[in-house]
């Protein structure tokens, strides 16, 4: 937990972060206490602690993972890291090079294409999980563990490009959810092509509702006939 609150506090100082929808957010340093002991959120010891009853709010419902549960202060960083709703509300991308709060089609690229680590990446859904304080540094790009929600998902980049290729190609004619359920209407199938469909769907059957699958199903975005000359358009 340390050093991913480490990381993503050092990104979020590097300057104003921008939200999918252009709205920039100013994360400000931690603030700082008097009180001495281990903090009941990371169980590191501090003397610039501040009262856990003014950190954790009543509605906090993480207390299963808190290393000093008996602790009664919360250290600076721990602090920072439940001050902002923002960093409940939106998808987290930490790197030393700064903080992103990527949109669905950022977080396709970063899946395909990873930064080099470390990183810590979460995924929000709901917009109303404290994901980061839950979260892993990523130190290996060609395998690493993301949070979709608070749900890990193991990430092969090499893997994950067959898989959402197949799911894409799917989406351009299909609704999300029909290819989550593999419930599909008839005549969209006619319209796509029964052999067409019918091998697309032999190749993600295997992997329909495994955890690299309802990911890659949140974060696919729709083709354009660009795509067959090598240009994505979203």
């Amino acid at each position: 937990m340390r050093a991913t609150l480490e990381l993503v506090y050092r990104a979020a100082q590097a300057g104003p972060v921008m939200t999918p929808a252009g709205k920039a957010i100013a994360y400000g340093p931690a603030p700082h206490g008097d009180l001495a002991g281990r903090c009941y959120l990371c169980g590191e010891a501090t003397d610039e602690g501040l009262p856990r009853r003014d950190v954790i709010k009543p509605t906090f419902t993480d207390h299963g993972i808190a290393r000093d549960p008996d602790s009664d202060l919360v250290c600076p960083l721990c602090t920072w890291a439940l001050s902002y709703s923002e960093l409940r509300n939106y998808s987290i991308l930490a790197t030393p090079a700064g903080l992103r709060h990527p949109s669905r089609s950022e977080i396709r690229d970063v899946l395909l294409h990873p930064p080099a680590p470390p990183f810590v990446l979460t995924i929000a859904v709901s917009g109303q999980k404290w994901l980061h304080i839950k979260a892993r540094v990523v130190y290996n790009r060609a395998a690493f563990s993301v949070l979709l929600e608070e749900t890990p998902v193991l990430v092969r980049p090499t893997a994950v490009a067959a898989l959402l290729d197949t799911i894409e190609e799917l989406y351009s004619s299909f609704t999300k959810a029909e290819i989550e359920t593999g419930d599909y209407q008839p005549h969209r199938i006619r319209r796509f092509g029964i052999k067409r469909w019918e091998r697309l769907e032999e190749q993600i059957g295997m992997h329909r509702g495994s955890r690299l699958f309802d990911l890659l199903l949140h974060v696919a975005q729709k083709q354009t006939e660009e795509v067959e000359q090598g240009v994505l358009r979203l």
